[in-house]
Protein backbone atom coordinates (compact mmCIF):
# COMPACT_ATOMS: atom_id res chain seq x y z
CA UNK A 1 0.00 0.00 0.00
CA UNK A 2 1.31 3.46 -0.93
CA UNK A 3 0.99 6.08 1.20
CA UNK A 4 1.96 9.93 0.20
CA UNK A 5 2.22 12.50 2.60
CA UNK A 6 2.15 16.51 1.58
CA UNK A 7 2.90 19.23 4.16
CA UNK A 8 1.83 23.12 3.17
CA UNK A 9 3.21 25.61 4.84
CA UNK A 10 5.36 28.79 4.40
CA UNK A 11 6.91 28.02 8.02
CA UNK A 12 10.27 25.97 7.13
CA UNK A 13 10.64 25.18 11.02
CA UNK A 14 6.93 24.03 11.33
CA UNK A 15 7.16 21.78 8.14
CA UNK A 16 10.41 20.43 9.44
CA UNK A 17 9.01 19.43 12.83
CA UNK A 18 5.57 17.95 10.95
CA UNK A 19 7.39 15.96 8.55
CA UNK A 20 9.51 14.20 11.33
CA UNK A 21 6.36 13.85 13.50
CA UNK A 22 4.31 12.31 10.51
CA UNK A 23 7.01 9.94 9.06
CA UNK A 24 7.32 8.42 12.98
CA UNK A 25 3.48 8.03 13.35
CA UNK A 26 3.43 6.05 10.19
CA UNK A 27 6.29 3.70 10.96
CA UNK A 28 4.72 3.34 14.54
CA UNK A 29 1.29 1.83 12.55
CA UNK A 30 3.88 -0.52 10.11
CA UNK A 31 3.45 1.59 7.56
CA UNK A 32 6.72 1.83 5.25
CA UNK A 33 5.93 2.26 2.11
CA UNK A 34 5.15 6.23 2.13
CA UNK A 35 6.42 8.97 0.27
CA UNK A 36 6.82 13.08 1.42
CA UNK A 37 6.35 16.42 -0.39
CA UNK A 38 6.60 19.33 0.92
CA UNK A 39 5.71 22.79 -0.33
CA UNK A 40 5.25 26.28 0.92
CA UNK A 41 3.67 27.68 -2.77
CA UNK A 42 -0.40 27.29 -2.76
CA UNK A 43 -0.56 26.31 -6.69
CA UNK A 44 2.01 24.08 -5.86
CA UNK A 45 0.36 22.26 -3.18
CA UNK A 46 -2.91 21.97 -5.16
CA UNK A 47 -1.40 19.83 -8.12
CA UNK A 48 0.52 17.74 -5.56
CA UNK A 49 -3.07 16.93 -4.09
CA UNK A 50 -4.66 16.56 -7.69
CA UNK A 51 -1.85 14.28 -8.60
CA UNK A 52 -2.01 12.21 -5.12
CA UNK A 53 -5.55 11.28 -5.78
CA UNK A 54 -4.43 8.79 -9.07
CA UNK A 55 -1.04 7.86 -7.56
CA UNK A 56 -1.99 6.84 -4.59
CA UNK A 57 -3.85 4.03 -2.28
CA UNK A 58 -3.91 6.92 0.61
CA UNK A 59 -3.13 10.54 0.66
CA UNK A 60 -2.08 12.91 3.65
CA UNK A 61 -2.43 16.01 3.31
CA UNK A 62 -1.17 18.83 6.39
CA UNK A 63 -1.05 22.50 6.02
CA UNK A 64 -2.46 25.90 7.73
CA UNK A 65 -5.55 25.50 9.01
CA UNK A 66 -6.62 28.60 6.54
CA UNK A 67 -5.81 26.23 3.58
CA UNK A 68 -7.89 23.40 4.40
CA UNK A 69 -10.94 24.40 2.78
CA UNK A 70 -9.66 25.77 -0.19
CA UNK A 71 -7.37 22.84 -1.14
CA UNK A 72 -10.25 20.47 -0.92
CA UNK A 73 -12.42 22.57 -2.80
CA UNK A 74 -9.60 23.06 -5.56
CA UNK A 75 -9.03 19.35 -6.01
CA UNK A 76 -12.29 17.55 -5.30
CA UNK A 77 -14.82 16.70 -8.01
CA UNK A 78 -18.26 16.29 -7.99
CA UNK A 79 -18.09 12.91 -7.37
CA UNK A 80 -16.59 12.93 -4.33
CA UNK A 81 -17.82 12.56 -1.29
CA UNK A 82 -17.06 15.22 1.83
CA UNK A 83 -17.28 13.73 5.78
CA UNK A 84 -16.18 15.68 8.75
CA UNK A 85 -14.11 13.26 10.80
CA UNK A 86 -14.56 14.85 15.03
CA UNK A 87 -15.77 17.82 13.09
CA UNK A 88 -12.10 19.49 12.37
CA UNK A 89 -10.26 17.05 9.72
CA UNK A 90 -12.18 16.63 6.15
CA UNK A 91 -11.40 13.17 4.30
CA UNK A 92 -12.25 13.03 0.63
CA UNK A 93 -13.60 9.06 0.19
CA UNK A 94 -12.54 7.12 -2.70
CA UNK A 95 -15.28 6.89 -5.23
CA UNK A 96 -14.66 4.16 -8.20
CA UNK A 97 -11.78 6.25 -9.36
CA UNK A 98 -10.11 8.08 -6.23
CA UNK A 99 -8.07 6.79 -3.45
CA UNK A 100 -8.82 8.10 0.27
CA UNK A 101 -7.80 11.58 1.08
CA UNK A 102 -7.31 13.40 4.18
CA UNK A 103 -7.21 16.60 5.14
CA UNK A 104 -5.33 18.04 8.97
CA UNK A 105 -4.70 21.52 9.65
CA UNK A 106 -1.26 21.35 10.89
CA UNK A 107 -1.88 22.97 14.14
CA UNK A 108 -3.32 20.05 15.16
CA UNK A 109 -2.41 16.79 16.59
CA UNK A 110 -2.27 14.69 13.68
CA UNK A 111 -2.49 11.29 15.49
CA UNK A 112 -5.87 11.08 15.85
CA UNK A 113 -6.73 10.81 12.73
CA UNK A 114 -4.70 8.65 11.20
CA UNK A 115 -6.46 5.71 12.45
CA UNK A 116 -9.35 6.75 10.87
CA UNK A 117 -7.87 6.18 7.54
CA UNK A 118 -4.80 4.03 8.04
CA UNK A 119 -4.35 0.33 9.72
CA UNK A 120 -2.52 -0.11 12.57
CA UNK A 121 -0.10 -2.81 12.92
CA UNK A 122 2.38 -3.57 15.67
CA UNK A 123 5.67 -2.37 15.24
CA UNK A 124 8.83 -2.77 17.39
CA UNK A 125 11.49 -0.54 17.89
CA UNK A 126 15.43 0.49 18.83
CA UNK A 127 17.46 3.06 19.63
CA UNK A 128 21.49 2.74 18.09
CA UNK A 129 24.19 5.01 18.66
CA UNK A 130 27.22 5.37 17.05
CA UNK A 131 26.84 3.03 14.23
CA UNK A 132 27.08 4.76 10.25
CA UNK A 133 24.44 4.42 8.16
CA UNK A 134 25.54 2.36 5.79
CA UNK A 135 26.54 0.33 8.74
CA UNK A 136 22.91 0.19 10.31
CA UNK A 137 21.39 -0.58 6.61
CA UNK A 138 24.22 -3.84 6.10
CA UNK A 139 22.88 -5.43 9.40
CA UNK A 140 19.27 -4.75 8.81
CA UNK A 141 19.18 -6.08 5.61
CA UNK A 142 21.04 -9.18 6.63
CA UNK A 143 17.97 -9.53 9.81
CA UNK A 144 15.47 -8.90 6.49
CA UNK A 145 17.17 -12.23 4.38
CA UNK A 146 16.57 -14.09 7.41
CA UNK A 147 13.07 -13.49 8.07
CA UNK A 148 9.91 -13.55 6.06
CA UNK A 149 7.12 -10.47 5.80
CA UNK A 150 10.15 -8.35 8.02
CA UNK A 151 10.62 -4.41 6.85
CA UNK A 152 12.00 -1.91 8.73
CA UNK A 153 12.58 2.02 8.40
CA UNK A 154 15.58 3.83 9.89
CA UNK A 155 15.53 7.48 10.80
CA UNK A 156 18.89 9.37 11.36
CA UNK A 157 18.40 11.92 14.27
CA UNK A 158 22.17 13.12 13.86
CA UNK A 159 25.35 11.31 12.86
CA UNK A 160 25.49 9.22 15.60
CA UNK A 161 21.92 8.73 16.53
CA UNK A 162 19.29 6.30 14.77
CA UNK A 163 15.72 4.85 15.93
CA UNK A 164 14.83 2.09 13.69
CA UNK A 165 11.14 0.58 13.46
CA UNK A 166 10.92 -2.44 12.22
CA UNK A 167 7.41 -4.84 11.39
CA UNK A 168 8.03 -7.86 12.52
CA UNK A 169 9.95 -8.74 16.13
CA UNK A 170 13.05 -9.71 16.39
CA UNK A 171 14.66 -11.08 19.36
CA UNK A 172 16.91 -8.42 21.45
CA UNK A 173 20.04 -10.76 21.59
CA UNK A 174 20.01 -10.56 17.55
CA UNK A 175 20.16 -6.69 17.82
CA UNK A 176 23.23 -7.06 20.34
CA UNK A 177 24.71 -9.67 18.09
CA UNK A 178 24.55 -6.81 14.71
CA UNK A 179 24.89 -3.52 17.59
CA UNK A 180 26.60 -4.18 20.53
CA UNK A 181 27.04 -1.56 22.78
CA UNK A 182 25.55 0.89 19.91
CA UNK A 183 22.01 -0.71 21.05
CA UNK A 184 20.57 1.26 23.97
CA UNK A 185 16.87 0.53 24.01
CA UNK A 186 14.38 -1.38 22.86
CA UNK A 187 11.49 1.00 23.17
CA UNK A 188 12.05 4.06 21.17
CA UNK A 189 13.12 5.57 24.28
CA UNK A 190 15.76 8.31 23.18
CA UNK A 191 19.09 9.08 25.44
CA UNK A 192 17.77 11.83 27.37
CA UNK A 193 14.42 9.20 28.98
CA UNK A 194 17.27 7.17 29.62
CA UNK A 195 19.49 8.77 31.13
CA UNK A 196 16.96 10.78 33.17
CA UNK A 197 15.50 7.46 34.18
CA UNK A 198 18.40 6.22 35.49
CA UNK A 199 19.55 9.66 37.30
CA UNK A 200 15.67 9.79 39.26
CA UNK A 201 15.58 5.89 40.13
CA UNK A 202 18.89 6.70 42.25
CA UNK A 203 18.05 10.13 43.41
CA UNK A 204 21.36 11.15 41.75
CA UNK A 205 22.57 15.00 41.37
CA UNK A 206 24.80 16.07 38.31
CA UNK A 207 26.65 19.15 37.83
CA UNK A 208 26.90 20.13 34.08
CA UNK A 209 29.68 22.33 31.97
CA UNK A 210 29.52 23.11 28.41
CA UNK A 211 32.18 24.24 26.36
CA UNK A 212 30.49 23.92 23.14
CA UNK A 213 26.86 22.97 23.04
CA UNK A 214 25.36 26.44 25.18
CA UNK A 215 23.47 24.52 27.35
CA UNK A 216 21.63 21.98 25.36
CA UNK A 217 22.39 18.80 27.33
CA UNK A 218 21.50 20.73 30.55
CA UNK A 219 18.02 22.25 28.80
CA UNK A 220 17.22 17.86 27.66
CA UNK A 221 17.60 17.23 30.94
CA UNK A 222 15.54 19.76 32.75
CA UNK A 223 12.69 18.94 29.95
CA UNK A 224 12.61 15.18 30.96
CA UNK A 225 9.72 15.45 33.46
CA UNK A 226 8.43 18.82 34.30
CA UNK A 227 6.90 17.19 37.24
CA UNK A 228 9.89 15.32 38.45
CA UNK A 229 12.75 17.34 37.52
CA UNK A 230 16.37 15.65 37.38
CA UNK A 231 18.44 16.93 40.34
CA UNK A 232 21.04 19.58 38.19
CA UNK A 233 23.31 21.24 41.33
CA UNK A 234 25.03 23.08 38.22
CA UNK A 235 25.05 23.88 34.69
CA UNK A 236 27.80 25.88 33.64
CA UNK A 237 28.19 27.65 29.96
CA UNK A 238 31.99 27.97 28.97
CA UNK A 239 32.73 31.57 27.91
CA UNK A 240 36.39 32.76 28.30
CA UNK A 241 38.78 32.10 30.17
CA UNK A 242 37.76 33.37 33.29
CA UNK A 243 35.21 30.64 33.19
CA UNK A 244 37.88 28.18 34.03
CA UNK A 245 39.12 30.21 36.82
CA UNK A 246 35.18 28.99 38.46
CA UNK A 247 36.68 25.50 38.10
CA UNK A 248 39.61 26.59 39.65
CA UNK A 249 41.85 25.99 37.10
CA UNK A 250 44.74 28.27 36.83
CA UNK A 251 46.27 29.92 33.18
CA UNK A 252 49.90 27.75 33.56
CA UNK A 253 47.90 24.27 33.06
CA UNK A 254 45.53 25.47 30.56
CA UNK A 255 49.28 26.98 28.55
CA UNK A 256 50.59 23.76 29.00
CA UNK A 257 47.27 20.99 28.21
CA UNK A 258 45.24 23.43 26.28
CA UNK A 259 41.57 24.37 26.79
CA UNK A 260 40.81 21.57 24.70
CA UNK A 261 42.32 18.18 25.78
CA UNK A 262 41.75 14.97 27.67
CA UNK A 263 43.88 16.44 30.85
CA UNK A 264 41.68 19.83 30.65
CA UNK A 265 38.19 17.77 30.66
CA UNK A 266 39.38 15.70 33.28
CA UNK A 267 40.15 18.81 35.81
CA UNK A 268 36.86 20.17 35.03
CA UNK A 269 34.91 17.55 36.14
CA UNK A 270 37.11 16.26 38.70
CA UNK A 271 36.99 20.15 40.15
CA UNK A 272 33.21 20.69 39.38
CA UNK A 273 32.48 17.38 41.31
CA UNK A 274 34.38 19.11 44.11
CA UNK A 275 32.95 22.51 44.06
CA UNK A 276 29.00 21.92 42.91
CA UNK A 277 29.34 18.91 45.69
CA UNK A 278 26.89 16.54 42.95
CA UNK A 279 27.60 12.78 42.48
CA UNK A 280 28.16 13.15 39.07
CA UNK A 281 29.43 15.74 36.41
CA UNK A 282 29.73 15.85 32.88
CA UNK A 283 32.35 18.11 30.63
CA UNK A 284 31.65 19.02 27.30
CA UNK A 285 34.77 20.73 25.89
CA UNK A 286 35.10 23.17 23.45
CA UNK A 287 35.85 22.51 19.50
CA UNK A 288 39.04 21.71 18.57
CA UNK A 289 38.88 23.00 14.51
CA UNK A 290 41.93 21.93 13.25
CA UNK A 291 41.31 18.31 14.87
CA UNK A 292 37.41 18.67 14.35
CA UNK A 293 37.13 16.89 17.95
CA UNK A 294 35.84 17.84 20.99
CA UNK A 295 36.55 15.60 24.68
CA UNK A 296 33.69 14.40 27.12
CA UNK A 297 34.44 13.88 30.69
CA UNK A 298 31.79 11.71 33.17
CA UNK A 299 31.70 10.60 36.27
CA UNK A 300 31.63 10.42 39.99
CA UNK A 301 33.96 11.16 43.11
CA UNK A 302 35.46 7.39 42.42
CA UNK A 303 36.74 7.85 38.71
CA UNK A 304 36.43 9.93 35.77
CA UNK A 305 36.10 8.83 32.34
CA UNK A 306 37.38 10.83 29.12
CA UNK A 307 36.03 10.07 25.87
CA UNK A 308 36.59 12.17 22.36
CA UNK A 309 35.26 11.41 18.85
CA UNK A 310 35.18 13.42 15.65
CA UNK A 311 32.41 15.74 14.33
CA UNK A 312 31.36 16.91 10.80
CA UNK A 313 28.68 18.77 9.66
CA UNK A 314 27.79 22.70 10.28
CA UNK A 315 27.16 24.49 14.07
CA UNK A 316 24.18 23.01 14.56
CA UNK A 317 24.95 19.48 13.14
CA UNK A 318 27.94 19.17 15.55
CA UNK A 319 26.26 20.77 18.72
CA UNK A 320 23.74 18.13 18.24
CA UNK A 321 25.89 15.44 17.50
CA UNK A 322 28.48 16.38 20.43
CA UNK A 323 24.91 16.08 22.73
CA UNK A 324 23.85 12.73 22.10
CA UNK A 325 28.01 11.63 22.49
CA UNK A 326 27.57 12.88 25.93
CA UNK A 327 24.23 11.83 26.92
CA UNK A 328 25.56 8.05 25.51
CA UNK A 329 28.24 8.69 27.23
CA UNK A 330 27.02 9.60 30.61
CA UNK A 331 24.16 6.38 30.17
CA UNK A 332 26.85 4.11 29.66
CA UNK A 333 28.38 5.08 32.92
CA UNK A 334 25.23 5.21 34.53
CA UNK A 335 24.57 1.30 33.52
CA UNK A 336 27.38 0.39 34.49
CA UNK A 337 27.50 2.11 38.00
CA UNK A 338 24.36 2.55 38.91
Amino acid sequence: MQNKVIVFSDNQNLTTKCLEKIEKSLLKRGLFDFSFLSCSLYADCVGFCIDAKNSYDNAIIICDNDNVDKLVEASKTDTDNLTLIQEQAIKLEQTTTYRKMLFVPIELDTDKFLDELLQSKDVFSCSIFGKSKNFMVSKFEEIKAQKENFDYKIITNSAFLHIVYYSKFVDESVLVEKFGDGLFATNDKDLVVCCGEILRRNSLSISICDGLTVGKISEKLSEFDENDKINISESLIMFGDNSFEKLGIEKTFLDEHGTVSKETAFVMAKNLLKNAESDLALVVSGFDCDAGRCFVAVGNKKEIHVFSSVFYGNRNERMENVSSFALFRLLKFLKEKY
